[in-house]
């Protein structure tokens, strides 16, 4: 339960916000299986604007890839009176020969102190007034490897989030005598809400909740194309190495 003034409203609801957004980072983070933290050094309050990833894909060399994810979430406020905010997106990636890209937005964010802790929190997806999207090819000079991908990209002034979808250690070897395709699949969803009492001048006008809620899912299909040969493939995730729960994968091309 949390209680406090008027003069408090437009903080507290701005706290929550804020909140919502550090949980759909999260969410994000899971879904493109990188590390979404800007690489400057920040002030406290500081706003940067970074070209911030949607979706990354690597495709095998001597073969491709296809990549899709979709989200959606809600940030809703229920007092005497409502407020409420809901978005959603598709993204869609096909890539083949050893290609790896992204499909970027430039976003603002800004540096949040929360507890003892400082989050580079994404405040908005149109920080010049419109949306501006891009994709960037990722892959370094050799393109039989993932593992001299990029890590940042730059573009009209503007740099990138950190991010690491490089090959670093063997988790499966494909071998193929014909074409294979193999489709990963993931998903996921999470809830926010928190109860609230309303009070203007310690008088008590009524009670609500703060709530917000974000889900979503993504597709990747690899195809390795046959003739006797090898690929080492790296699962790109924080969870145990395993064909079924890990969708983003990274490719050494052997022979």
């Amino acid at each position: 339960m949390v209680e406090y003034n008027g003069e408090n409203d437009l903080r507290f609801i701005w706290s929550s916000f804020i909140i919502s957004q550090m949980l759909l980072i999260f969410y994000l983070s899971i879904v493109g299986k990188i590390l979404i933290q800007p690489s400057y050094a920040w002030t406290p309050g500081q706003t940067r604007d970074f070209w911030t990833p949607r979706l990354l894909i690597n495709a095998p060399y001597n073969g491709k890839a296809e990549g899709e994810t979709g989200w959606s979430s809600k940030l809703k406020f229920s007092f005497p009176f409502g407020v409420e905010s809901s978005i959603s997106t598709t993204v869609a990636l096909n890539r083949s020969n050893g290609e790896c890209s992204g499909d970027f937005r430039l976003c603002r964010w800004q540096e949040y102190v929360y507890g003892d802790q400082s989050y580079a929190v994404k405040i908005s997806e149109s920080p010049l007034g419109y949306i501006w999207d891009r994709t960037f090819y990722i892959y370094g000079a050799d393109k039989k490897t993932c593992a001299d991908d990029l890590c940042e990209v730059s573009y009209g002034d503007y740099g990138s989030v950190w991010f690491d979808v490089r090959y670093k250690e063997l988790n499966k070897i494909r071998d193929t005598d014909g074409p294979v395709t193999e489709h990963c699949h993931g998903s996921t969803y999470a809830i926010f809400e928190m109860d609230i009492k309303v009070s203007i001048t310690k008088v008590s006008i009524g009670f609500g909740k703060c709530y917000w809620q974000g889900g979503g899912e993504w597709d990747y299909w690899y195809t390795f194309n046959g003739g006797g040969h090898r690929w080492y493939v790296d699962f790109l995730s924080t969870q145990s190495p395993s064909i079924d729960n890990d969708e983003l994968w990274a490719f050494d091309y052997r022979y």
